[in-house]
């Protein structure tokens, strides 16, 4: 049977691709084929780590988590990727908000390193076919979906440490970003 999806979204997760478990293996699975296939695909920090790994990256696990804001640099293809740049305008610089503990050490084949950090050199990835045309599936490190509101709640709720939540102090391009998938998704599914 056919799925008719409008897109496919990982989002970020507790668990770790550097501790595998067993249903990791079919959802990584069908994350790629979604991918693969050309619908609009998104991998948000554990999702990134999930896609890479399921292309074919290697995954290690760091000593100590990775949180704060940190500014993209943006390789040749990131600065003129539809994901990451349609939501600003000139050469303004690109922040993801980023809390992580596994980290991904290659490029997956087929695909195209868009940006890189001083903490973290595949930060993110979009994803060709086996013809090297570019599929509207990325792979992010960075959780464009915290909101101010989002990680203030879940300070109150112990979900994470004042250190984290004051290194989470500042702005960063979430909202475009997301704004931009939506954008891809509509366009794509009209």
């Amino acid at each position: 049977f056919k799925l008719n999806l409008d897109a496919v979204v990982c989002s970020g997760s507790r668990r770790n691709v550097s501790i595998w478990e067993k249903w990791m293996g079919p959802t990584g699975l069908m994350f790629k084929s979604a991918a693969k296939s050309g619908i609009p695909t998104l991998g948000i920090c554990f999702g990134h780590q999930l896609l890479c790994n399921s292309l074919g990256s290697n995954i290690e696990r760091a000593d100590k988590l990775s949180s704060g804001i940190w500014s993209l640099e943006l390789t040749d293809e990131g600065k003129t990727d539809i994901l990451l740049t349609s939501h600003k305008q000139n050469d303004e610089k690109i922040s993801g908000l980023f809390s992580h503990q596994d980290h991904v050490i290659t490029i997956p084949e087929n695909c195209v390193l868009l940006s890189k950090t001083s903490h973290n050199l595949v930060t993110a990835i979009r994803v060709n076919n086996e013809f090297g045309e570019t599929m509207p599936a990325w792979g992010i490190q960075f959780h464009p979906e915290a909101a101010r509101k989002r990680i203030e709640r879940a300070y109150g709720w112990g979900h994470i440490s004042e250190e984290e939540y004051e290194s989470f102090r500042g702005e960063h391009d979430g909202a475009g970003i997301l704004a931009s998938f939506a954008k891809i998704v509509l366009e794509k599914s009209s």
